[in-house]
């Protein structure tokens, strides 16, 4: 059993090794790789009733302060709507919480800066809103523009 367990912590470190390295898509002529990153920022504020504490409003100055100012060259903000296991009081549509996806596409040799970045955003919400956590997904993807 010994060997068994230490072929488990073996495989486990490799694939965490493994899991930092994003590997680069196979782009078609005209594509570029960039990388498409995304933070899921819940609205809900610990100890205020109902979904939306975090207001459109209050999203817009945040927007304003700390994404704008680090992604001056654009991003996309998308809404949505979380369900995860065991979370209560869900309505009846299943909805936890609502949130807002920040998606930001850059250059891959520019991941680096993005990530540096994305992670004071999320800290400044975590801050500014009393957050447990924000959420961050990156992978690679080809992209072109139609013009």
């Amino acid at each position: 059993m010994q060997g068994r367990a230490r072929h488990l912590v073996l495989m486990a470190g490799a694939a965490l090794l493994l899991s930092g390295c994003m590997a680069a898509p196979s782009c078609l002529p005209g594509e570029d790789t960039f990388t498409e990153s995304r933070l899921y920022f819940g609205r809900s504020i610990e100890g205020q009733p109902g979904p939306g504490a975090v207001t459109e409003a209050d999203w817009a100055a945040f927007v304003n302060a700390e994404v704008t100012p680090r992604f001056p060259d654009g991003f996309t903000v998308l809404d949505g709507a979380g369900h995860w296991r065991g979370c209560e009081g869900a309505a009846a549509s299943g909805v936890c919480e609502y949130a807002k996806v920040l998606e930001v596409l850059t250059p891959a040799p520019e991941r680096a800066q993005a990530t540096e970045k994305l992670e004071a955003i999320a800290s400044a919400y975590r801050t500014r809103f009393h957050q447990q956590s924000v959420l961050q997904s990156s992978h690679a993807v080809c992209t072109r523009f139609h013009d």
